[in-house]
């Protein structure tokens, strides 16, 4: 079975591909590797030799401040400097286990285990031997040879330390060279067995490259000479390419557009043949059509202005009606006007009536209670006259006491001794009659006052009386007038209502002959409408078949410069 094209470019394109990803996932893995040995390098054996380093300093601190103890055991009494040594080298020693129980649990190699081990047993051995010369140093019990034997195994404890760190310090040396160079290794390795996986894949692409050029061009340039032929005229041509693929398909679906083009080209020719001759017997009878033409022009024009004579008299007479029902229909909206305002009148003569009506009933109240007022005041009056007898009838008695107390008052003086008391009081009895006789002109002065305040109210409200019966007669003619507005009134209403139902029948009337008026004018414009739109019509025609004769003079023109581009291709 064939293989198709598309098949073919996804069997290039996926080796290039699987090629590809080959090369991506073979340098990743070493990348990986190569960091994988980079941590180990940096994490297991680059640290092991700082903490070596790190517990080998820190005996050397601790052998300082042993060699300082020992100095300053002359001078024990110095409690400070012992106490403040003691501290830091007990820090010394908690931070040196510390890192050497971390390393040796942390270790994964046994010979690395076993290393830490060693460096843990020296240490130990070490500060042990401290222990015993500073101990011996605090108590000074020993003599000195016992003193200088003791220091010398701390100093033989400290050299064994310092061997083993120095020989941790190497190993982990060797181990960070041996990784390092494990490493190296690994990047060349890397290096070149990438450079040939590139080499061999620049190959297999080229090689792929090639197969797909070859592939795609022959057919191509097979299909580009044809396509060169076809564009020159030649459709006699086939584009001979033997095979089953999408290319094989493409020349295939181009040889069958060449022959459904040549069928084409042949039927153009055909067509454009009779095409010719139809033209030729259009341009004939659009020439007779129209001479035709122009003679029903000329008739539709005439046909037209007799109507516009008729359209516009027809219109003035419309004109004229239109405004005599205008004017009806402003007399029949007048007269409703009218009719409204005397009804309006009536009514606002019904309401003076009313009101007159009431004031009359209003002004006989008013006399009725001045009336009332007139007799209250003379009774006041009369009251007034006889509050001025009481006074007076007072202001005699007053007299009277007044008299009474002066002669009370001498008769009390020719008593002597005995009478001073009863004199005292008709002396009193004069002051009040005094004082009495006072108010009692005062009392007079005032109702003689009101009483000519109620004189002139008197003379006021019979005023007032005269007043209100002049207002009780202007009433009754008022209201005598207003009886007879409504009655004249209430007649212009019947004759309003005359004139305005007389006024709406005759609007009625006009506004039918109106209508039938409009109707007459719609006809003739209707009519005047239809001849101008036929005389145009006619007009519109003549000139379309002028452009037809144009056209098909045109078309003849096109027919033969068609004919003339169908010579120019090969289609037998």
């Amino acid at each position: 079975m064939p293989l198709t094209l598309r098949i073919k470019l996804f069997f290039s394109f996926g080796m290039i591909s699987a090629v590809l990803i080959g090369l991506v996932i073979y340098a990743y893995a070493g990348v990986g590797q190569i960091y994988k040995n980079g941590t180990e390098l940096d994490n297991m054996w680059l640290s092991g030799v700082e903490s070596a380093h790190k517990i080998e300093t820190l005996g050397y601190e601790y052998r300082t401040n042993e060699y300082r103890f020992m100095i300053y055991k002359n001078n024990y009494a110095d409690k400070g400097a012992f106490e403040k040594f003691e501290k830091d080298m007990n820090s010394i020693v908690i931070e040196a286990e510390k890192i050497i129980k971390e390393r040796r649990d942390s270790a994964v190699l046994p010979e690395d285990v076993n290393k830490w081990e060693q460096v843990k047993i020296q240490w130990e051995n070490y500060i042990k031997a401290s222990r015993k010369v500073l101990d011996n140093t605090k108590q000074d019990n020993f003599t000195e040879d016992i003193n200088l034997l003791l220091a010398d195994k701390s100093i033989q404890a400290y050299d064994n330390l310092r061997n083993a760190t120095d020989d941790l310090v190497n190993y982990n040396r060797e181990k960070v060279n041996k990784a390092s160079e494990n490493r190296q290794d690994d990047c060349k390795s890397l290096k070149d067995v990438l450079l040939i996986y590139i080499t061999v894949s620049l190959g297999v692409i080229i090689l792929m490259t090639l197969y797909t050029c070859s592939v795609l061009s022959g057919p191509i340039t097979g299909l580009e000479e044809v396509s060169r032929a076809v564009a020159d005229g030649d459709l006699t041509i086939r584009a001979e390419i033997e095979s089953n693929d999408k290319l094989g398909q493409l020349a295939e679906a181009f040889n069958s557009m060449i022959k459904r083009l040549r069928i084409l080209m042949l039927q153009i020719s055909e067509s454009s043949q009779h095409l010719s001759a139809l033209s030729k017997d259009l341009t004939s009878s659009s020439l007779k059509s129209s001479s035709v033409m122009e003679k029903i022009e000329l008739t539709s024009e005439n046909v037209a202005l007799s109507t516009d004579k008729q359209l516009s008299s027809v219109k003035e007479v419309f004109e004229s009606i239109s405004q005599v029902s205008a004017g009806l229909n402003q007399i029949s909206v007048s007269s409703h006007n009218v009719t409204k305002l005397a009804r309006a009148s009536a009514d606002a003569s019904n309401k003076g009536m009313v009101t007159v009506n009431a004031v009359a009933e209003q002004m006989k109240e008013i006399d009725s209670t001045i009336s009332n007022t007139a007799v209250v005041i003379k009774n006041l009056n009369k009251k007034s006259n006889e509050i001025c007898k009481i006074i007076d009838i007072i202001s005699d008695i007053t007299d009277q006491t007044n008299l009474l107390s002066l002669n009370a008052a001498i008769e009390a003086a020719h008593t002597g001794e005995c009478s001073k008391g009863f004199c005292v009081v008709a002396e009193e009895i004069k002051k009040l009659s005094k004082q009495c006789k006072v108010s009692a002109s005062q009392i007079r002065s005032l109702i003689l006052s009101i009483r000519e305040e109620t004189q002139n109210a008197v003379t006021a409200i019979s005023e007032g009386t005269v007043k209100v019966a002049e207002g009780l007669e202007k009433s009754r003619q008022v209201s005598h007038v207003f009886e007879e507005i409504q009655k004249s009134v209430q007649n212009v209403d019947i004759q309003i209502l005359e004139v305005f139902s007389a006024t709406k029948q005759i609007t009625a009337e006009s506004n039918n002959i109106v209508k039938t008026i409009d109707v007459v004018k719609r006809t003739a414009e209707h009519i005047n409408s239809s001849c101008q739109e036929n005389s145009v019509a006619t007009h519109e025609q003549s000139k379309a078949l002028e452009k037809i004769s144009s056209k098909a003079q045109l078309l003849l023109k096109c027919v033969e410069e068609l004919n003339a581009l169908i010579s120019q291709f090969k289609t037998r």
